[in-house]
């Protein structure tokens, strides 16, 4: 078993760290992690999803002034491909929100994160005919 950090962002009110990354197995199918941080003690983990393939794990993750985090990725195993942006609340395994957007036919992945200061999502990543994917979110 391996484990694997793809991005890091640390809150700027308390101090803790999210770490997103993911764990595979020789053949890697990744499983989505976040692994929460006090004082460089890990407090929390939770997985956050299969995905079909490594290309469709998890990018980044952002804190936002909402008191979660939210991760940028492609689809779950099962369901395609997908731009799909999820937030979390910390201690809690399952999302407070989801967004995802697909483009039939075509290939769709969710690469990077931006929080604005009043908890908008700025979202880019992969899209089709020509044009990058990008989306704004409002909280």
């Amino acid at each position: 078993m391996q484990s694997v950090a793809v991005d890091v962002d640390v809150d700027d009110e308390s101090g803790r760290a999210i770490v997103l990354g993911y764990t595979c197995e020789k053949n890697c199918k990744p499983e989505g992690q976040l692994w929460l941080l006090e004082d460089g003690e890990q407090v929390w983990q939770t997985s956050i999803g299969l995905h079909p393939l490594l290309l469709l794990r998890p990018y980044a993750v952002r804190w936002s002034p909402a008191r979660y985090f939210v991760v940028a990725s492609g689809d779950l195993e099962g369901a395609g491909t997908a731009f799909l942006i999820r937030a979390y609340a910390p201690f809690e395994p399952e999302p407070l929100w989801t967004f995802s957007r697909k483009s039939l036919g075509n290939f769709n992945l969710a690469l990077t994160l931006a929080i604005g200061a009043y908890g908008e999502v700025y979202a880019g990543g992969y899209a089709a005919n020509s044009f990058p994917a990008f989306a704004i979110i409002y909280g």
